[in-house]
């Protein structure tokens, strides 16, 4: 679901970005469609719009504190630690036009993907909310 025409993106509330782009996640991942269709493709690039926003309001809000364990969390907000686990799996999911046919920019998103889950382990190793047998399969 995408919001009203009338709605601006820079506008809309954290609360909302966060569940548009979940949502879409959940539709591109749920979905029958091929990989390449248009309206997966303009579902999933929407989501990133979204997580994107929301990962951006989520750092000038300064919702969570560099030295905030897990259980320092508002739970309200825990969600909001999924941000770069979402926006990694839009980006996997999305073929921009300029990627079409290009090996090099496809390998950016890659990566671009590729580090953003990292930064979601990373972010979770740091608030000790990895067990010991997560932390040691990403170690391996």
């Amino acid at each position: 679901m995408s919001l009203p025409p009338e709605c601006s993106l820079e506008a809309t509330p954290l609360p909302v970005c966060f569940a548009q782009a979940q949502a879409a996640y959940h539709w591109v991942d749920g979905s029958s469609l091929g990989g390449a269709d248009p309206a997966l493709q303009q579902r999933g690039a929407d989501g990133l719009a979204f997580a994107e926003k929301a990962a951006e309001l989520v750092s000038s809000l300064s919702v969570f504190s560099a030295n905030e364990e897990l259980e320092d969390i508002n739970t309200g907000d825990l969600k909001y630690l999924l941000l770069p686990f979402l926006r990694a799996e839009l980006i996997l999911r999305i073929q921009p036009e300029e990627a079409a046919g290009c090996h090099d920019v496809r390998l950016k998103h890659l990566r671009h993907a590729a580090a953003l889950l990292e930064a979601f382990l990373r972010d979770l190793e740091a608030r000790r909310a990895l067990r010991a047998e997560a932390r040691a399969g990403w170690e391996e």
